[in-house]
């Protein structure tokens, strides 16, 4: 039996460090070989304990998309992780992505990102955090226009 200490070391570990790497990690980290996955993750857990090295199985392949709800079914047998969708229009920049990923965690405690491209956004970003939204979107404030137009057009 695992003590609570351990599991929420390893809780900590998979909502801070590991969801930091698989966010910020070069795009063609998700399309190397496993070893390379393996090299570039024994680096980031040179310094845990062995049960985290066991881990990195689960992250030796598969897509951005695999690897991040991977992350939050492992998350979720150690705590009580929240899943925070952040969509974007775009690729966002490396140094962008990494800052935004930085300040989620701070803000959003224990929780696995998982960040999504939308084209269709336009531009802006939308967040869903257990069922909550935050649309700041082009797409979400032409709609919230439109809709106060027809409100008010409907009252005239």
């Amino acid at each position: 039996m695992i003590s609570q200490q351990v599991r929420d070391e390893i809780f900590t570990f998979l909502v801070e460090d590991l969801n930091i790497f698989i966010n910020t990690v070069d795009g063609g980290f998700y399309t190397s070989s496993p070893s390379r996955r393996k090299a570039a993750l024994d680096q980031l857990t040179e310094k845990q304990p062995i049960s985290i090295k066991l881990c990195t199985k689960l992250f030796a392949n598969g897509h951005y998309a695999e690897v991040s709800m991977r992350l939050y079914r492992l998350a979720k047998a150690f705590g009580k992780p929240k899943l925070l969708i952040a969509q974007s229009a775009s690729v966002l920049p490396a140094d962008i992505r990494k800052d935004f990923v930085k300040a989620a965690i701070a803000s959003y405690p224990g929780a696995i990102i998982q960040l999504r491209v939308s084209p269709e956004l336009f531009g802006g970003m939308r967040l869903f955090l257990d069922g909550a939204l935050l649309d700041e979107t082009w797409n979400g404030t032409l709609h919230q226009l439109m809709h106060s137009i027809q409100q008010r057009l409907y009252v005239s």
